[in-house]
């Protein structure tokens, strides 16, 4: 990791945006089913009581690991396939823990609520004295769920920001979990103010994807990923590695290192 070369202040939110678009233009069907297939995934298993959030939770970060090593391909000029969305089970465990660690105040927040009412039973006789709770018990468990749920969105905000970097760190350099959030966090730490403007300008876009005709922002998320990967490489620049499936022909340098001496 010593070798990698962290930029600060380098993030100008609005190019990552206009970069982001021209990086995925030529390919954009093949971004936009990527995009499709991550929300169809998250749909399908929000109709699971209880676990499909978990189970989301489990696969959502490898599947946009895999969208975002995609991206890095398309950043290198190499050719793109769908397939590629799936590379980041490769990296699995590492993508894995970054997701629930962003998710985490989500996470426990379900939890927590789910073991209070199954221990509970009585409070699905809602505010009936005679089911044992009185009524002003209700009235502060709902501005105990409230404060709760302010308190997870603050802490999930922080997390994003900090973890920013993680999923492209792993896809590109293929780092574990614990040097993509270190990596991560610097990254964030020296160019915060960036970030936190593109968060506001992505979220400005999905505003607009939801007002036309609410599945608009289907359209916009491969831009906002592909933004994402423009920070990040502005953040991290020339870092992704290069790899040979056989060694150099010796001519190759237009010198004659290698080659048999009269």
């Amino acid at each position: 990791m010593s070798d990698l070369e962290i930029r600060k202040g380098a993030i100008n939110p609005s190019a990552c945006l206009s970069e982001g678009w021209a990086l995925i233009k030529p390919h954009y069907g093949i971004f936009l089913g990527m995009t499709i297939v991550l929300m169809l995934i998250a749909f399908t298993l929000g109709f699971i009581p209880y676990v499909g959030q978990v189970i989301n939770a489990i696969i959502s970060g490898p599947l946009l690991c895999g969208i975002y090593y995609a991206l890095i391909v398309k950043m290198r000029g190499e050719e793109v396939r769908f397939s590629m969305m799936f590379e980041g089970f490769s990296r699995f465990l590492s993508a894995l823990f970054v997701t629930l660690v962003s998710s985490a105040p989500w996470l426990l927040l379900g939890a927590a609520a789910f073991f209070f009412v199954a221990l509970n039973p009585a409070m699905s006789a809602g505010d009936n004295p005679a089911a044992g709770f009185p009524e002003i018990f209700f009235q502060q468990f709902n501005i105990a769920i409230i404060l709760s749920t302010i308190a997870a969105f603050l802490v999930s905000v922080v997390l994003q920001i900090l973890l920013f970097f993680s999923l492209p760190l792993i896809a590109d350099r293929n780092l574990g979990f614990i040097d993509a959030v270190k990596l991560s966090v610097e990254g964030t730490i020296g160019n915060i103010g960036g970030i936190i403007v593109l968060f506001i300008l992505q979220f400005l876009v999905l505003l607009l994807g939801i007002l036309a005709f609410c599945i608009g922002f289907l359209f916009a998320l491969p831009i906002i990923y592909a933004a994402n990967i423009v920070a990040y490489r502005s953040v991290f620049p020339g870092n992704q590695p290069t790899f040979f499936n056989e060694p150099p022909r010796p001519d190759a340098y237009d010198t004659n290192y290698g080659t048999p001496q009269q």
